[in-house]
């Protein structure tokens, strides 16, 4: 794909698009963050993803897996495109509710070995609340029993909504998960415009707010997508119901459409194959 490059002009060309460590982010990076003059969070979050693309892209070229510019250019658009999808999104609150799992883990001579899950010396990792009891064992070990919290809060976070799958970012805007449309059950309003929930197999309950913006387009934007996703074949002999877009007047629909392709949720190209679509029915 083009013309073969160095190692050297290749990394020459991702300061320049991406940015440098010493430098800070490029200017094109800069403005998918919207940074301002005052903005000092906003340069440290565009700086460090500059970073992060550079740690990610240059043992590539390293390994020659990048050989021309424009084959370096694609890979540097396609993670670009994305960061421009998850800054349209407001800061959100996120909040993950999944069952606590409970642990044993033992202790000898001053030192502390987990068992099951947790292994390698990792008690608990990064997250948890370790609550328990103690049982003296006779070779002078301590067994402990463990409940771990696998609840996480992600503040001024945000998401991007795809054909199959919305994906969430930390405010860093670095990718924290996953959640497929398959594995999703029910979307539903807490609070109409400012609390949403997701019920999904696996992820536990997905709580998403904002105190001070509207997500009523957000939370159309993704029915819209969840709604036309057409699930896997399933061996289980019951699916649970995917909620369905109640029988809207096809011109409050069109107006919908329309907002949600002025907030950059829905592209041109879906914009116009869903009017079509409605236009049809009229």
């Amino acid at each position: 794909m083009g013309d073969y490059a160095t190692k050297k002009d290749l990394k020459k060309h991702l300061n320049k698009r991406v940015g440098g460590e010493l430098k800070g982010a490029s200017k094109e990076l800069r403005e998918i963050f919207g940074v301002g003059h005052l903005s000092m969070f906003g340069k440290e979050k565009a700086s460090k993803m500059a970073l992060h693309l550079i740690w990610a892209i240059k043992p590539m070229i390293e390994r020659r897996e990048i050989t021309s510019i424009d084959q370096l250019d694609e890979i540097i658009n396609e993670q670009f495109s994305t960061l421009r999808q998850v800054m349209q999104c407001p800061p959100l609150k996120i909040k993950i509710y999944k069952p606590s799992t409970k642990a044993t883990v033992s202790a000898h001579r001053g030192t502390k070995k987990a068992g099951g899950a947790l292994a390698g010396g990792l008690l608990l990792g990064p997250v948890g609340a370790i609550a328990g009891y103690a049982l003296a064992s006779g070779d002078g070990s301590t067994t402990k029993e463990s409940t771990i919290n696998n609840n996480k809060t992600f503040e001024n976070a945000r998401i991007a909504i795809y054909d199959n799958k919305l994906q969430i970012y930390n405010k860093m805007v670095r990718h924290e998960g996953t959640i497929l449309f398959n594995d999703i059950n029910s979307i539903d309003w807490n609070e109409r415009g400012r609390v949403f929930r997701l019920k999904t197999n696996g992820y536990g309950t997905i709580v998403i707010s904002s105190k001070n913006t509207s997500l009523n387009s957000l939370f159309d934007g993704l029915m819209l997508k969840f709604n036309e996703f057409e699930p896997q074949v399933s061996n289980k002999e019951t699916e649970a119901p995917k909620p369905k877009l109640s029988n809207h007047d096809p011109f409050d629909t069109l107006k919908k459409l329309h907002e949600l392709h002025v907030s950059g949720i829905l592209t041109e190209e879906e914009y116009k194959s869903k009017k079509a679509q409605l236009l049809n029915q009229i």
